[in-house]
């Protein structure tokens, strides 16, 4: 087992009830030593605005032990693999994970989502792929 969570969402994400500090506190309940806090891209309704990531600089690496990364669940937007983090939000950030979510890219064809998907992983800037799939992708596109 590994003592890492390296995909959490807090309340800055709207859907989710945690905060930076509840984490801090669970994770040394549970002996995590390291987790990242990856709120949704802007591009998501539920998101924080992109000053959230930027900000993130301000947070303690460490605390009572247990380590903080700064990080994103962006969007990927296109089948050219383009995400919703750039600029100043990339050199503010640990880890970049980047996925399908509806909102922001709606179900195509498996050939839509795969060209997107290496598209992304060819960019170079996301680190981790999640959720690489979408069960409602409508396959007669």
């Amino acid at each position: 087992m590994y003592p890492v969570d390296l995909h959490m969402h807090t309340v800055a994400s709207t859907h989710a009830y945690s905060t930076l500090q509840d984490y801090i506190s669970e994770a040394k309940r549970k002996g995590i030593k390291l987790f990242a806090i990856t709120d949704h891209g802007p591009d998501m309704a539920d998101a924080p605005h992109h000053w959230h990531f930027i900000n993130m600089r301000i947070w303690p690496r460490l605390v009572d032990g247990v380590g903080i990364l700064r990080g994103i669940e962006a969007n990927i937007k296109n089948r050219e693999g383009e995400i919703d983090c750039s600029g100043p939000m990339l050199g503010s950030l640990d880890l970049i994970i980047a996925g399908f979510h509806e909102p922001v890219f709606a179900p195509q064809d498996e050939a839509a989502h795969t060209e997107a998907m290496i598209a992304t992983m060819a960019s170079g800037y996301a680190h981790i792929i999640s959720h690489p799939g979408n069960p409602k992708r409508n396959s007669t596109h």
